[in-house]
């Protein structure tokens, strides 16, 4: 996997944080996320949101707790079959968020496909920042479907 070896060596932290309303299919998800990015080279570590109800403010505060070099959280979006995929970067501060629409046939295999994409936009940050690529506006927003 790109970027396994070199962030296993460099003790790559990741907090991964639980979101306080997570559905089913979300909490799925996030473990999911946490084993992909330990199979990746990353050292995760899972952390509540701590009671707060703004994911961004969640995050950051969770990230800086766990001494994190990155924080990602899967919020669901209410009213909608999506979720919003939130990465804040502890060295650059900037957070983006991105919205995966998610067609719910197989509620492992969509918490699994959630979970690998959300490692892919963690390590295309990382190799955009590598690079010297910024990835734009703080609290950028983009949207993607998935089925």
């Amino acid at each position: 996997m790109l970027l396994s070896g070199w962030a296993r060596a460099v003790g790559l932290r990741v907090a991964v944080v639980r979101a306080p309303d997570a559905t089913p299919l979300v909490r799925e998800a996030t473990a999911r996320l946490g084993v992909g990015l330990l199979a990746a080279g990353f050292d995760p570590i899972e952390v509540d949101a701590d009671g707060h109800v703004d994911a961004r403010r969640a995050i950051e505060v969770a990230g800086e707790a766990a001494g994190a070099f990155a924080t990602m959280s899967l919020w669901p979006v209410p009213h909608s079959a999506a979720v919003d995929v939130w990465i804040a970067d502890a060295t650059t501060r900037e957070t983006t968020v991105r919205r995966i629409a998610v067609v719910v046939r197989n509620r492992p295999a969509a918490s699994r496909a959630i979970a690998v994409r959300a490692i892919e936009l963690l390590r295309d940050g990382l190799v955009d920042r590598l690079n010297g690529v910024s990835s734009g506006a703080d609290g950028a927003r983009g949207y993607e479907s998935h089925r």
